[in-house]
């Protein structure tokens, strides 16, 4: 038990207590308990130097008296990790084993360490993946765009997923049908790596043949942010392209014509000074299209420059200063 006569500076520095990821998708299975607050829960137990699982079992009131005034919710939320929802969530990581899916806990050595430097205590907490991992410790590229693409929105598409499969470049996107659908198909049809970031939970998400066999073969990853059983949610779709950003060095997108999922994927990239091509705004004149670091896709023959995309994502690799604002 915690001693609550100990001050703040009387409290030695202790290394982090690691958590079986049963215990992260408990707190991710309560109402509210996002990525920042279960940070911030787990933050104030290693000073208290109470271990979670005693913690669990003590009332709220006893819980609120080691959090910071005003943060009453974060006990509340801490205290509803009963039991029951402790082994709910250690039988949906078993059964989520028998299909090949396994977890990635923010302390595990495997965890990208794109996130954390991208998103910092927002990055997820947990990750759950099926495929190779190795996919998530490379260089990678984003692709991503509308869901009701034009021919010629298809073929760059296709175009720039053909680049990064050429050069062994990882490509990164959404599950969606479009861009997102085009990218990851040319990607596997190039016989390159393609990593698939889905905004539900992958007990939740029919695997096609295609990305099936890729799994199988080591060359795709899908990966969510969300527990097992999420289903598809729009505002998950929002907060799965951050994730989206975090994992690219450099992104590309196409035809998205209105303030979309791409557009704020696009966004998220430049507030972390990564470059952004675009291709077939609407209108021509958005403001995207003004902001540092964004680059047309075509070249001046209309096309895509395999050349220009690949010395500017080799620069990538640099991290660029910060955009704090865009559009």
């Amino acid at each position: 038990m915690p001693d609550g006569e100990r001050s703040e500076e009387e409290r030695p520095d202790r290394e982090a207590e690691r958590l079986q990821p049963s215990e992260l998708l408990a707190l991710r299975l309560i109402e509210g308990a996002g990525h920042v607050r279960i940070r911030t829960i787990l933050s104030v137990l290693q000073a208290w130097e109470c271990p979670f699982a005693e913690a669990v079992r003590l009332p709220a009131p006893t819980l609120a008296a080691w959090f910071p005034s005003g943060s009453a919710r974060l006990a509340g939320l801490l205290a509803a990790c009963t039991a029951e929802i402790r082994m709910a969530a250690e039988r949906m990581i078993a059964e989520a084993a028998e299909r090949g899916i396994y977890p990635l806990s923010f302390q595990d050595s495997r965890y990208p360490a794109a996130l954390s430097a991208a998103l910092g205590n927002a990055a997820p907490v947990l990750l759950f993946a099926q495929g190779n991992p190795d996919l998530l410790s490379d260089d990678a590229a984003g692709i991503v765009g509308t869901r009701r693409p034009s021919e010629e929105g298809l073929c760059w598409a296709e175009a720039c997923a053909r680049v990064f499969a050429a050069r062994d470049i990882p490509v990164i996107s959404g599950g969606a049908r479009g861009i997102d659908t085009a990218a990851h198909e040319a990607v596997l049809h190039a016989g390159g790596r393609t990593v698939v970031v889905l905004p539900q939970g992958l007990l939740t998400y029919p695997v096609p043949p295609r990305y099936a066999a890729a799994i199988e073969a080591g060359r795709a990853l899908l990966l969510s942010e969300f527990h097992l059983g999420a289903p598809w949610r729009t505002h998950a779709a929002v907060t799965r392209n951050a994730t989206i950003s975090a994992l690219s060095s450099l992104l590309c997108v196409i035809e998205p014509h209105s303030l979309n999922g791409s557009l704020l994927t696009a966004r998220h990239c430049l507030d972390q000074g990564k470059p952004v091509f675009h291709a077939g705004l609407c209108p021509a004149d958005h403001p995207l299209t003004r902001r540092r670091n964004a680059r047309p896709l075509l070249a001046k023959t209309g096309r895509v420059d395999p050349g220009r995309i690949l010395r500017v994502f080799g620069q990538a690799r640099t991290p660029l200063p910060r955009q704090s604002e865009l559009f």
